[in-house]
Order: structure tokens, then C-alpha cells, then sequence
């Protein structure tokens, strides 16, 4: 719609986790507003390192850079295919039509439209958790 505003990336994180949740058979009443979910830990992400893992079934990428701990969506934005880390090209590869991304996600080559979407983290006492 060319009138509609684009939705931000917590709104569509809600749409994903929601969706996924209410497949699980969990209404959103018994769900409550606020919850985190344990993807990854310190012990198994050292610094530097990218590992793949899953997000009520959506694939992500759990990246620990010098910094921070970030978590992206490991869905192309271009059409869905799920995309992988390159540790010798230090890009995240899409297979299907050539997408390439930094490792935050920015869109460097090929047709994906947007940046991966990054998913809100926490990290508590070594474990990593997508907060919604």
C-alpha cells in the first residue's frame, strides 16, 4: 500500500513472534505482553564469532562483535531464503540470488531491498535472550 506507513522493525518482530507463538497454540492473552526467549550463550559465541541458531523455528544469526551481542533475522530480505555467515569473505551470503550483507546486517551487493532485521537481545548472566 502506498499510503501505509512501513512497519518498524519491534512491530514486525510482534507479527513474527505472535504468528509463531499462536501456532504453538498459545493465545495471546496467556502469553502476556512481555516475555525473552534463550537462543545462544557467551560460553558457545566467544567474541568475534557468528553462530546460526533458531528463533521459535525462524532462523538467526547470533553475532558477538568486540562490543555487544547483536541478533539478526536469517531471512533475506530480497525473497525469504535463509541466508549464512562467510567467515573467509566476513559477510553474511544469501544463496539464492547473490544478497550480501555486513555482519550487522547492512545490505552491501545483490537485490535484497532492506537490511536484515535485528531482533532486540539481552544478555544475562552469560545467556542470550531475544526480548520481545
Amino acid at each position: 500500500c502506498l499510503h501505509c506507513p512501513e512497519p518498524s522493525r519491534r512491530r514486525v518482530v510482534k507479527i513474527l513472534v505472535g504468528g509463531a507463538l499462536t501456532a504453538m497454540g498459545l493465545p495471546g492473552e496467556a502469553r502476556g505482553e512481555d516475555f525473552d526467549v534463550l537462543v545462544g550463550s557467551l560460553d558457545e559465541l566467544p567474541p568475534g564469532a557468528v553462530k546460526s541458531a533458531k528463533y521459535h523455528g525462524m532462523p538467526i544469526l547470533l553475532i558477538h562483535t568486540d562490543k555487544t551481542v547483536e541478533v539478526l533475522s536469517a531471512i533475506c530480505t530480497h525473497e525469504g531464503c535463509t541466508v549464512a555467515w562467510d567467515g573467509a569473505k566476513k559477510r553474511i551470503l544469501c544463496p539464492c540470488h547473490g544478497g550480501q550483507y555486513d555482519i550487522r546486517g547492512k545490505v552491501l551487493a545483490g537485490p535484497p531491498p532492506a537490511p536484515l532485521i535485528q531482533l532486540p537481545v539481552k544478555v544475562e548472566a552469560g545467556k542470550i535472550y531475544v526480548v520481545e
